[in-house]
């Protein structure tokens, strides 16, 4: 053994001490992290109200003036009249005489979503309710954790996710399996989650171009600034059926049809639900291909995890499978996630060309490398599906070829 290698012992040491540091950097920050939740909870007033069942007297759905990123702009509120008991607490020194009306106010992004609020909580029926005790204020209670009670659920999984760590003995399989398969968990949750909405909401919009045309009156306007992207909220004001309606609906930065026209498209079924865009256009390929990539790593990794090793395509090297199917099996996913991930940006950029977006230049050419990258592996995908159908084998590209 040299004199300049490392003894066994002060490798073992080492290794020792870097699960010792990554471990108490994950139990520093998850306790840091429960410990300034929950003071903020504590100091949270409304965990001093009174839980009580107030009557519903009336709701009544407005536009009112809100402060918005240094300017007044026109938002979306509910009003909710409610009769509140005659409260009796042990924190109180009597008892409330006589019931008194309270009006709690929320703001929301659009009448449909106030509407089905409101439609939860109908008129003349007792709904639970927050009443400050010595105060005429009062608030719906939320079924969902608030941020203080998510962060502590974080910083408590975290300390004990770092105990885990520390404590648990080794695991019968093999350590890179564990994360792995956890990643693509969470790839395959989010993409389920993202196709579930963004699925809906696009051919709700394909939906949407038979339901009656109506004029609508554009009331304010607003950009709405995340980063580096912007949307927009237009305040508008429209007639169906006699019944006058303010609403708030989002646009991104390009115009929609219904914007550039004055016109909107009203659900029949709900006078409440209204669109700007509507029918089948380009830009309704981005919410159709953007949880693809999510769903093709989650499924793809959990599929590829859950088959045994005596019957897997795939060559122990790393390299590429064997199997004819096999081969057909990874270009696929390999087609699937570039080309939804190209497809979205191909959509926005047909997008920018029809409404004349003065970038549409720079994403073209920007685009153009990706593109036939994409329609590569469309045709190696293809060579592919033909060799395993006809029986003849592809050459396998191994890292040794691929060096020379």
């Amino acid at each position: 053994m040299s004199l300049l290698s490392p003894s066994p012992r002060l490798i073992g040491f080492l290794e020792k001490l870097k699960k010792l540091i990554l471990v108490g950097v994950i139990i520093l920050i998850g306790s840091v992290l429960f410990a300034a939740c929950y003071s903020s909870w504590q100091a949270d007033p409304v965990r001093h109200y009174l839980r009580v069942d107030a009557t519903v007297l009336g709701h009544e759905v407005h536009l009112d003036q809100q402060r918005w990123q240094g300017r007044q702009s026109k938002a979306l509120v509910l009003e909710s009249r409610l009769l509140i008991p005659p409260l009796a607490s042990s924190n109180l020194s009597s008892t409330s005489p006589k019931p008194r009306e309270l009006v709690i106010r929320g703001f929301f992004k659009d009448a449909e979503s106030a509407g089905d609020f409101a439609a939860a909580r109908p008129v003349g029926r007792p709904q639970p309710c927050l009443v400050a005790p010595r105060e005429d204020t009062a608030q719906w209670p939320h079924w969902w954790p608030s941020q203080q009670g998510a962060g502590m659920i974080f910083g408590s999984l975290l300390v004990l996710a770092g105990l885990w760590i520390l404590c648990a003995p080794p695991v019968k399989f093999s350590a890179p399996r564990l994360p792995v398969a956890a990643a693509c968990l969470v790839f395959a949750v989010v993409g389920v989650a993202l196709a579930g909405g963004f699925w809906a909401g696009a051919c709700e919009e394909i939906r949407a171009q038979d339901w009656p045309a109506v004029p609508f009156q554009k009331l304010d306007e607003r950009t709405i600034r995340s980063g580096k992207s912007n949307s927009r909220e237009l305040a508008l004001r429209y007639v169906y059926q006699g019944q006058s309606h303010d609403t708030v609906v989002a646009t991104g930065d390009l115009a929609t049809p219904g914007e550039t026209s004055a016109i909107c498209r009203v659900n029949p079924a709900n006078a409440l639900q209204v669109r700007l865009d509507w029918g089948w256009r380009p830009a309704l390929a981005v919410p159709l291909l953007f949880p693809i990539p999510f769903l093709t790593i989650g499924f793809g990794g959990l599929l590829a995890l859950s088959i045994p090793a005596s019957r897997r395509f795939f060559t122990e090297g790393g390299g590429e499978p064997d199997h004819p199917w096999g081969k057909v099996l990874m270009r696929g996913a390999a087609l699937l996630f570039v080309g939804s991930i190209v497809g979205t940006f191909v959509a926005v950029c047909i997008e920018m060309w029809l409404t004349g977006h003065p970038f549409k230049w720079f994403l073209t050419i920007f685009l153009a490398p990706f593109v036939f990258l994409a329609l590569r592996l469309a045709l190696d995908f293809l060579r592919a599906l033909q060799a395993a159908r006809s029986g003849f084998p592809l050459p396998v590209r191994s890292r040794s070829n691929r060096r020379r």
